[in-house]
């Protein structure tokens, strides 16, 4: 096997797990575990580099003890559920709404200007955004259902990238 294909394989079933954990848990508790598995690694291989620097009588530079530390600080904060990232979602679906509105506004604009299929475009894609967003804002069971069907849909992807490398392989 190829380099790429490898990496495509992994990157398919990295995709695929975590629709998986998505689906079952949702987003919010998937990107704060996702986070505090990088930040742990992170952290780790910057107090290790400062480790080997120390070992190699280098000076030791304090912004890397820090961000090596800070790293594993706020990941332990997100696994024992003392910070969260899940608000990003938050300020996501409130951006969503905004190119849903902007995405109406311009749409009526192309069709005054006599762009009337890129006019219509416009506008049913800001409309599927507003009422997502909105949806997904007002009704708490719509962003249970939301996120199954966001996980297993990237489910689904990862499991055709790993298919779609393994078979391009095999043509050639």
């Amino acid at each position: 096997m190829k380099q790429e294909q490898i990496s495509k394989i992994l990157e398919g079933v990295v995709i695929a797990v975590l629709g998986i954990l998505i689906a079952i848990y949702g987003a919010g508790a998937v990107i704060d575990i996702y986070f505090g598995i990088a930040g742990i690694i992170t952290g780790t291989v910057l107090l290790l580099f400062c480790g080997f620097l120390i070992a190699k009588k280098q000076p030791l530079p304090f912004l890397l003890l820090f961000l090596g530390a800070f790293c594993i600080t706020v990941s332990v904060a997100l696994f024992i559920k003392e910070v969260s990232v899940a608000f990003l979602i938050q300020f996501g679906v409130l951006a969503i709404l905004a190119l849903g509105c902007a995405a109406v506004v311009y749409g009526v604009y192309l069709i005054a200007k006599k762009q009337t299929p890129l006019g219509i475009a416009n506008s049913v894609f800001g409309a599927v955004c507003i009422v997502l967003s909105a949806l997904y804002l007002a009704i708490a069971d719509f962003r249970t259902a939301f996120w199954i069907i966001v996980g297993v849909l990237m489910a689904v992807y990862g499991v055709l990238g790993i298919v779609f490398a393994i078979f391009n392989n095999k043509k050639k």
